[in-house]
């Protein structure tokens, strides 16, 4: 009886240690899983009129098509968290981030704020010029870190014209 205990002991570790194994390089592999990149920028953008809102578009090119089964699901930088990630071309994307700038209460009662997007903000901050990519690949998140991204001029869209 002893022995057989001892068997199924092992045999119960020997499985659970081989799953833990299959785990851990299934994480490996998804943390070694880096797309290569040909361009990536940010840019700041402010509306002309007050209240217009204000924002950053982080634009990512890779150098090759994702694979079907990966998606880039959000675009972090700063303190900032994306809204909405567009893919505008086979290889580039948009990431849409909400600021606080140029931001006012268009309404007297709050309750008729319903709708607005509030920005996105992030505990973890990144230092200026990071970048922290999340992509999905078969229901997993994996994370890419870009360092040194560069920041174009800010946009500054005209106001609107008067109407008569």
């Amino acid at each position: 009886m002893l022995k057989l205990s001892l068997l199924l002991l092992s045999l119960l570790s020997f499985s659970c240690n081989c799953e833990k194994k299959a785990v851990e390089q299934t994480n490996k592999e998804m943390i070694n899983q880096d797309f290569p990149i040909s361009e990536i920028y940010y840019q700041s953008w402010v509306a002309g009129v007050r209240g217009g809102g204000s924002g950053i578009d982080v634009h990512v090119e890779f150098t090759n098509e994702l694979p079907k089964d990966t998606e880039l699901k959000e675009v972090q930088l700063l303190n900032y968290t994306s809204y909405k990630v567009e893919n505008t071309e086979k290889t580039k994307y948009i990431a849409r981030i909400k600021t606080e700038a140029n931001e006012m209460v268009l309404a007297e009662n709050p309750k008729d704020e319903y709708g607005n997007e509030a920005p996105v903000k992030n505990e973890n901050s990144l230092i200026e010029g990071e970048v922290l990519l999340t992509f999905e690949k078969n229901g997993k998140a994996f994370t890419q870190l870009i360092q040194n991204v560069k920041q174009k001029e800010m946009l500054a869209y005209p106001s609107a014209k008067p109407r008569n």
